[in-house]
């Protein structure tokens, strides 16, 4: 759903023929891709959900439930597990992106974003990329990753709060 509501937006915005995207905006099902934007959402409350369950299930498991290795752990295998496939899914846009889009409708907004990713590909495997102007980043459909992962970073301050 978030890829297609994104893949149309994407598509409208560049579209000649607005008289044909006014007809659809008057459907349902125009209307329930379009309103991907709150699927983000859904996936920011899962996300959160998750890693407090797997906190107060393991705080009431384990009788050496330690605080800090816990959030150690965590910290850890989700930087981890996130930033292994998105620096790959990087240095393949970087790398392979000029020479997939060599013409086209929108070949340079493409050009332009892929020559300032050589530059600041570094914000992006920090999960800062979203402090910066998008104009000047690196992949910024990915905002929502930076924006998750400093989620991450704070949620251990909330569970121990809560868990008090």
């Amino acid at each position: 759903w978030i890829v297609l509501g994104h893949t149309i937006i994407f598509a409208v915005y560049y579209s000649d023929n607005l008289i044909t995207i006014f007809n659809w905006s008057r459907k349902l099902w125009f209307q329930i891709i379009i309103q991907t934007f709150f699927s983000i959402d859904s996936f920011f409350l899962l996300s959160g959900l998750l890693a407090a369950f797997t906190y107060f299930i393991s705080k009431t498991e384990n009788d050496q439930f330690s605080i800090v290795k816990f959030f150690m752990n965590h910290y850890v295998h989700y930087y981890l597990r996130y930033t292994s496939l998105y620096a790959i899914i990087l240095l393949i846009y970087i790398t392979l992106s000029p020479y997939m889009a060599q013409n086209g409708p929108v070949y340079p907004i493409d050009g332009i974003e892929t020559s300032s990713c050589r530059h600041n590909w570094w914000r992006n495997l920090l999960y800062i990329n979203n402090f910066f102007d998008m104009r000047d980043g690196c992949m910024p459909i990915s905002w929502f990753l930076a924006v998750n992962m400093q989620f991450h970073w704070i949620t251990p301050l909330f569970l121990l709060i809560v868990s008090w």
